[in-house]
């Protein structure tokens, strides 16, 4: 199941479609070329960055992801993971993105 954070960082290229993106990633339509930034399956790590089309292996139909970000292919992934972190590190003093997420 996803769960969309409040506080959703989104490339600019997806800015106009990102509800309708929201909307058929949340009932399981495998899009291509989408990123996801969600809350990390490690805790060692802050993010995952994966494309939006490994929704459909089982591994991640099975748990509950927090999406924190959106973009249209890893080098728009890459540039908004720099932009969360510098915020996050900005507001938080930390790189914690449970921390940062949850006061958001």
């Amino acid at each position: 199941m996803l769960v969309w954070s409040e506080k959703l960082y989104i490339s600019e290229s997806l800015q106009r479609k990102s509800e309708a993106i929201k909307k058929k990633l949340s009932r399981r339509f495998f899009l291509p070329d989408v990123f996801l930034i969600t809350a990390p399956t490690n805790e060692a790590n802050v993010f995952d960055v994966f494309e939006a089309k490994e929704l459909r292996f089982p591994y991640h139909r099975k748990r509950e992801i927090v999406v924190y970000g959106l973009a249209k292919d890893k080098a728009e992934a890459l540039s908004l993971v720099t932009t969360m972190l510098e915020e996050m590190y900005r507001k938080t003093g930390n790189f914690s993105g449970k921390e940062y997420f949850s006061e958001v």
